[in-house]
């Protein structure tokens, strides 16, 4: 298992596993889908979409900050930096 792996998995953990997003549906399961095939970067961009449709603790963006920035997927890491910094605001 890759470090990144485990930082997804870890985040995906976070998001209530009967949650859908309401305009593409995607759920925990499609994340985990994905994290089985070693589609990292999907993953990411999936619980990005959950952590937007369904309000996440500054924890579970850091995850996906740390993850994006072991990918070296700068913008994310900016959105994924700038998404904690609103939860702790509120």
């Amino acid at each position: 298992m890759e470090f990144q792996d485990a930082l997804l998995l870890k985040a995906a953990q976070f998001c209530p596993a009967d949650f859908r997003t309401e305009e593409a549906g995607i759920s925990v399961a499609d994340v985990l889908e994905y994290l089985e095939h070693d589609e990292w970067e999907m993953a990411l961009l999936l619980l990005e979409d959950l952590g937007d449709s369904h309000p996440q603790p500054t924890e579970f963006w850091t995850l996906l900050a740390d993850a994006a920035r072991l990918m070296r997927l700068e913008s994310h890491v900016v959105w994924c930096e700038w998404r904690r910094s609103e939860a702790r605001t509120g």
